[in-house]
């Protein structure tokens, strides 16, 4: 079944391919650096002057820090919702758009970009499949590394490049006593998880100026 999605997903017209790449460069502008104290992580612009990130990047955390243009703002924490690991942060955000969220649910097989800043450094886009979704979560072949959590997942509806998730994590597997990373297991908070929050724990108008394959287990990315 997969097969036969990713080749029908390979039969469409060069065009889209194009269109989908310069969607995926305009939207990656909105996902940001984290700092804190050691730590390193991912967000998301989803209006002005906020971030959305996983809940898991900034706790405990005295002092946050996006960087925006290659400059480092203070941020401040609004909300958390640690079920969900997500958390909105308030931070000077410039001119940077807000990333839409997906209006409609992924298909298995859909293909997929996990965006963030792996191990702090350079923003990385890695490509993937959505596999399927379980307790509020999308599990995806998209590979991901320490500090992309918080970063997006990004699904590209022709021209337009939307929020289909929040990364936190990626699968790993124990072998001989080490936790090793594996490259084809990613997890994110689902769109419609991060729809919820935005409206209920924290609306943007009120806020001030683990089920994985045999032997795996979940890795936080951050």
């Amino acid at each position: 079944m997969r097969a036969w999605m990713l080749a029908l997903l390979l039969a469409v017209p060069g065009w889209a391919s194009a269109d989908c790449r310069a969607a995926l460069d305009r939207a990656a502008r909105s996902v940001v650096l984290i700092e804190g104290q050691g730590v390193y992580g991912s967000g998301v612009v989803v209006g002005h002057d906020r971030v959305l990130t996983a809940a898991h990047v900034v706790a405990g955390l005295d002092r946050i820090w996006v960087r925006v243009a290659g400059e480092r703002r203070a941020a401040s924490l609004v909300t958390r919702r640690p079920d969900d690991d997500l958390a909105l942060l308030v931070a000077p955000t410039g001119d940077l758009p807000a990333l839409p969220l997906a209006r409609a649910p992924l298909a298995p097989g859909e293909t997929v970009w996990a965006v963030g800043y792996p191990r702090g450094g350079p923003q990385r886009r890695g490509q993937g499949q959505f596999d399927y979704r379980r307790d509020g979560a999308l599990y995806t072949s998209a590979p991901v590394d320490f500090g992309q959590s918080g970063g997006a997942l990004l699904r590209c509806d022709g021209r337009r490049a939307t929020l289909a998730g929040i990364v936190r994590a990626f699968g790993a597997e124990r072998v001989d006593g080490e936790l090793r990373r594996l490259d084809d297991l990613s997890v994110a908070t689902a769109g419609t998880r991060v729809r919820d929050f935005l409206r209920h724990d924290a609306p943007l108008a009120r806020v001030p100026m683990r089920f994985l394959h045999p032997a795996a287990s979940v890795a936080r990315a951050d």
